[in-house]
């Protein structure tokens, strides 16, 4: 995503947006990539190999700036898959599988300490990062209590995480979480995400069965 504009930074604290938020990381004039590599990692274990896009076919790198992503569909839904789908260069084929992922900076502002927002299938899976006091904060009381992964370190994971979901066979997460669900174990266990080993975030033999036997990503 684009990074925000002058008119949403404070005038007297370049650190502050104007409603307060910490300004986010940027690099080359959007937000700070997450790190693929230890995405990279874990497919290995389904026998893909994952590439960064690759610069002559990456012709839009990045989204407008939204700051509040999800309530632009409060209106208007569709229009959050279509701001990803507009920039999306390169669709799947048969031998090169693609995903897209959009760093974003915030969902909505009526929910606090949002972490991570998948989007639907086909289209883009957004990873929220405003700073790493929110996006750690506990989870609710009937989760783990106990030391939590750096930031860096949860992006990663949460990128592994999303890219995941563009996959229509693997089942999502059950309400409540179901430790019977292929779509709740391992990686996709939104707990091992900030309170897991990265053994805890590898794919589990029933995901890499799946995965395996799918034509490709969403």
């Amino acid at each position: 995503m684009a990074a925000p504009p002058n008119s949403e930074f404070d005038p007297n604290n370049p650190n502050l947006l104007t409603d307060g938020d910490a300004a986010p990381a940027t690099a080359q004039g959007r937000l700070k990539d997450p790190s693929i590599d230890f995405m990279g990692q874990q497919y290995k274990d389904a026998q893909i190999r994952v590439v960064d896009d690759l610069t002559q076919y990456n012709k839009n790198p990045t989204v407008p700036w939204v700051h509040d992503l999800l309530d632009i569909t409060d209106t208007n839904n569709g229009v959050l898959g279509a701001l990803g789908n507009a920039t999306r260069d390169l669709p799947s084929s048969t031998d090169y599988w693609t995903v897209q992922i959009v760093g974003a900076f915030e969902g909505s502002h009526l929910v606090a300490n949002t972490s991570s927002f998948d989007g639907w299938s086909p289209g883009p899976a957004y990873i929220f990062s405003r700073s790493a006091a929110e996006n750690l904060a506990p989870l609710p009381q009937s989760d783990p209590v106990g030391n939590k992964v750096n930031l860096d370190t949860y992006l990663a994971r949460a990128v592994f995480h999303e890219s995941l979901h563009r996959f229509p066979d693997l089942p999502t997460h059950a309400t409540p979480q179901d430790v019977y669900n292929i779509g709740d174990k391992g990686p996709m266990d939104y707990k091992n995400l900030k309170y897991g080993t990265d053994d805890q975030n590898r794919l589990t033999t029933d995901q890499v069965d799946l995965i395996e036997g799918e034509p490709g990503p969403g």
